[in-house]
C-alpha cells in the first residue's frame, strides 16, 4: 500500500506533465516570441497549474481532518 504522500506525489507530477503538454501543444509556442508573450503563455499554465496543485493539497488536507463527533 502506498502512503497518501507517495499518491499525492503522484496526481502533482501528473498535474506538471500535463502542463509541460499544453505549453508544447500551445500554437505561439511554436513561433518566435517576444519575451513578454513567453511570459503570457506561461503565466497562463501557470495560473491554471497553481489552482490544481492548491485543490490537490486542500484535498488531501480535508481526508486527515479529525471531527468531533459532537
Amino acid at each position: 500500500m502506498s502512503k497518501p504522500s507517495d499518491e499525492l506525489r503522484t496526481r502533482l507530477l501528473a498535474e506538471a506533465e500535463a502542463s509541460i503538454e499544453r505549453m508544447l501543444a500551445d500554437e505561439r509556442m511554436g513561433k518566435q516570441m517576444i519575451i513578454s508573450e513567453i511570459e503570457d503563455v506561461i503565466g497562463e499554465l501557470e495560473t491554471v497549474f497553481r489552482e490544481r496543485v492548491l485543490s490537490e493539497v486542500m484535498s488531501e488536507q480535508e481526508k486527515e481532518t479529525i471531527s468531533c463527533p459532537d
